[in-house]
């Protein structure tokens, strides 16, 4: 079976205990993962990507790396608050103020803005113009898209990966331009958000 990449990825987000800075950074259009509060750059080379990936989807990644989407927006919903998608229509609605008082965010990154070339069987390494201005030296923003249900299927084992992933529709992506960070020059931990389509804001009812 021959996957491609979808035109939109869904993101939901809603940064419970405040790890990324999530409503403080998201209207300058940037994503951190969670390296940025005090994890090691070091392990997305030094450790096996697999390994990576399957602590990220199976057993979870306090500092993880990646920033998880779906292609399925009602599955990012769901995520982004952790509840069924139902509820977000009883109980949420779409939040327009400028200020910081909703409770989850939609992302949606439109895939088009990025030139991609496949490394390995569902691994991509992309290119696009960034719009932060940390990153203005740079030609090219950098990433790497995983496309989790894809890639697994080339390993054995790791099926609560494969459950987990099939389930919800899961790509990952990795942020890899380099800054100074934490102990040294590692990938940024920032997601440039030139590539980001729409942000929708929700709040309580």
């Amino acid at each position: 079976m021959k996957y491609k990449i979808p035109k939109y990825l869904y993101r939901g987000d809603s940064d419970l205990r405040n790890k990324r800075l999530l409503k403080s950074t998201l209207h300058h259009y940037q994503l951190q993962t969670n390296l940025i509060n005090g994890g090691e750059g070091r392990e997305i080379t030094e450790k096996p990507l697999i390994d990576l990936i399957d602590k990220h989807v199976n057993i979870g990644w306090e500092h993880t790396h990646f920033l998880s989407f779906s292609e399925c927006e009602k599955t990012a919903i769901r995520f982004g608050i952790n509840c069924e998608t139902e509820d977000v229509e009883s109980k949420f609605e779409e939040y327009y103020q400028s200020e910081q008082k909703w409770d989850f965010a939609l992302i949606t990154i439109d895939t088009d803005r990025i030139s991609f070339t496949p490394i390995e069987i569902g691994v991509y390494v992309g290119f696009f113009n960034p719009s932060l201005s940390e990153f203005s030296n740079n030609t090219k923003y950098k990433i790497f898209l995983i496309n989790v249900v894809e890639y697994l299927t080339i390993h054995s084992g790791y099926e609560i990966s494969k459950f987990n992933s099939t389930r919800d529709e899961e790509w990952l992506i990795l942020p890899a331009t380099m800054k100074q960070l934490n102990y040294g020059v590692e990938y940024s931990a920032i997601l440039d958000g030139s590539i980001i389509y729409e942000v929708k804001k929700f709040k309580k009812n």
